[in-house]
């Protein structure tokens, strides 16, 4: 099936991973250089202040004189505009991180469709005999009622649409991962940067609550931020979120790509290693045992056992590193597997 072909589930997991990943970075940098910047007009504010007569019994209240009324309002203006950045900019990135996610989850589930025409016959969606007109083939009808799905799912809220995901692909664990709430909380935190300027809402409040969120001191009304330290933590809940999501959709829809799946799995964690992210290596390396546990080979299984291992003694966690090496047999495998087993003993 051309179409299908076109619709690699590996690409559509890495080029979320690669979007993800350059949010992260830029996170990083922005928050450095828009805090940088805040801080040099602050100080050019507070030296301008200084040179001001003080007024008595009036904490940081300065006398401007006439000559300096200019001055002293465009330099206000810059402080204020300088503190505004370091709020709407980390705002503006997770906002850029959810639309994202969105792309993600909608190609995904798309190509799914595609490569398993059975899950668009199992549409209850109906369409009106006019529009069944308008159609030149059954390929452009199935495609009007995948676009259709797809439409009616991104509508719905981040959480209801792990419920639809859950009820289409016959599923109950979706929601069962430790990120879980941390994901509800950010989507929700989201919605608030876009519809209430950050302001807390009932339905915030509402759907944190139901989702198990704790909201220690959080009332509504409060006005809640996203510094570059909460994107990146965001950064990477999506990650964790989209790998497992992909992982658990790929292999229950499409059985005979397992290979593929476990290949995708194997390449992500490894990158991850590479990069020095060992916490967030070692979730999805445990979720690779803890939760999928079928591989397409045993060479498969035992490179994600030794990137576990790895994973752990990186980490600084030698003795669960030592307890994952030497749960297995390793005598019975290839030279390189037994070499790789004994370095980790060390």
């Amino acid at each position: 099936m051309a179409e299908a072909e076109k619709c690699d589930l590996d690409d559509i997991v890495n080029a979320f991973l690669t979007d993800v990943e350059s949010i992260r970075t830029s996170a990083t940098i922005t928050g450095v250089m828009v805090t940088g910047l805040s801080q040099f007009i602050a100080k050019k504010f507070n030296e301008f202040l200084f040179t001001c007569e003080k007024v008595e019994g009036k904490e940081n209240s300065y006398k401007i004189p006439a000559e300096k009324f200019y001055r002293h309002k465009k330099l206000e203006e810059e402080h204020r505009r300088g503190t505004r950045a370091t709020e709407i900019v980390p705002r503006s990135l997770l906002v850029a991180l959810i639309s994202q996610y969105d792309a993600f989850l909608s190609g995904l589930v798309r190509a799914l469709f595609i490569h398993q025409p059975s899950l668009i016959k199992s549409s209850n969606r109906t369409i009106e005999f006019s529009e069944i007109l308008k159609f030149s083939s059954i390929e452009e009808a199935k495609s009007a009622v995948m676009d259709a799905e797809l439409e009616s799912l991104l509508r719905d809220s981040h959480h209801e649409q792990f419920i639809w995901l859950e009820n289409r692909f016959e599923l109950r664990t979706l929601r069962e991962f430790p990120a879980w709430k941390n994901f509800v909380e950010l989507t929700q935190r989201r919605n608030l940067f876009v519809h209430t300027n950050g302001k807390v809402s009932k339905q915030y409040i509402k759907v944190c609550q139901e989702n198990g969120v704790e909201l220690k001191g959080i009332n509504i009304g409060d006005q809640l931020e996203a510094d570059s330290s909460y994107v990146r933590k965001s950064a990477d809940t999506l990650l964790e979120v989209a790998v497992k999501l992909s992982q658990v959709l790929w292999r229950k829809t499409l059985p005979s790509q397992l290979a593929e799946a476990d290949e995708s799995l194997v390449s992500i964690t490894y990158d991850l290693l590479e990069r020095k992210r060992y916490g967030l290596s070692i979730i999805l390396l445990d979720f690779a045992f803890d939760v999928v546990k079928r591989y397409s080979s045993t060479d498969v299984r035992l490179r994600l056992l030794i990137n576990r291992a790895n994973a752990y003694r990186l980490s600084g966690n030698l003795r669960r590193c030592a307890e994952l090496v030497g749960g297995e047999d390793w005598q019975a495998y290839d030279p390189s597997f037994r070499l790789a087993a004994h370095i980790l003993k060390k």
